[in-house]
C-alpha cells in the first residue's frame, strides 16, 4: 500500500537509504521472520482471531523423503497448505502457554465488547505534513459511552517485561513511535479531539509468561 506506516517511519528515520533498500529498490529483499517475530505473530492471532488461525496456519510434520511414500506424502502436505504459514509444534506450544496467561489479564476481557474490532486498517491524512498514512490496531474500540475517546491495545510478547527493561525495548524498537501515530490515526479517523487511552498488553515469552499492561506518558 502505498500510505507510509510507522514501521516505514522508523526506516526513515534510521536513514533514509534504509527506506530506500527496504521498500523502494528494484533488488528489494523480504527478510524471513526471525523465531522471535513468528512467536509474537501466532500470538496475535490465537488471541486476537482464534476463528482464522486454522486457515492461516499448519503445524509442519515429519515426512521420511528417503522413501517414495514419504515423498508423495510430503508433496500432498505442502499442495493442500500451500497458501499457509507452516509453523513448528515447538512454536505453537509456547504460543498456546502466552496465549492463554494473556487472555486471563483484565484487559484482553475488552476483547469480549461488542464493538472492539481486531487488526483493522485505518488511513488517515497526516494533519500536520499531508502525508497519507496508516495504521493498524492490535485491538481498538471506537469512541462509545464507557470510553469516550477510545480505546487501542497494542499487544506484544518480549523476553522481559518488567518496567525498565520494556522501557529500553520500548525505545530499541520505536514502540513510542507506533503509539503516537496510532492515536494521531485514531483521532484523524474518528474525529475525536482527545488522543483514546492507549495500552501495551504484553506477554513473556518464557515460563511462567507473566503479563502486564502499561500505559505510556505522551506528556
Amino acid at each position: 500500500m502505498p500510505e507510509l506506516s510507522s514501521s516505514q517511519i522508523k526506516d526513515v528515520l534510521r536513514t533514509p537509504a534504509h527506506f530506500y533498500a527496504k521498500h523502494m529498490a528494484v533488488d528489494k529483499k523480504t527478510n524471513a521472520p526471525t523465531p522471535n517475530m513468528l512467536l509474537g505473530t501466532v500470538v496475535h492471532s490465537l488471541l486476537l482471531e482464534p476463528d482464522r488461525f486454522d486457515s492461516e496456519y499448519v503445524i509442519s510434520q515429519k515426512f521420511d523423503r528417503r522413501t517414495k511414500q514419504g515423498k508423495a506424502d510430503a508433496a500432498e502436505f505442502e499442495a493442500a497448505n500451500a497458501e499457509k504459514v507452516v509453523i513448528d509444534e515447538a512454536i505453537y506450544s509456547e504460543a498456546k502457554q502466552i496465549t492463554a496467561q494473556l487472555a486471563k489479564h483484565s484487559v484482553s476481557k475488552l476483547l469480549r465488547l461488542p464493538d472492539m474490532i481486531a487488526e483493522a486498517s485505518i488511513f488517515y491524512s497526516d494533519e500536520a505534513t499531508g502525508l497519507d498514512c496508516r495504521i493498524r490496531p492490535d485491538f481498538h474500540l471506537p469512541p462509545c459511552d464507557a470510553f469516550p475517546n477510545g480505546l487501542i491495545v497494542d499487544l506484544k510478547t518480549t523476553d522481559n517485561a518488567s518496567y525498565h527493561s520494556f522501557n529500553r525495548t520500548i525505545i530499541n524498537f520505536g514502540y513510542h513511535i507506533s503509539a503516537a501515530m496510532y492515536c494521531d490515526g485514531f483521532m484523524a479517523y474518528y474525529k475525536t479531539t482527545e488522543p483514546p487511552p492507549f495500552i501495551w498488553l504484553i506477554g513473556e515469552r518464557d515460563a511462567p509468561y507473566a503479563v502486564i499492561a502499561y500505559q505510556p506518558n505522551f506528556e
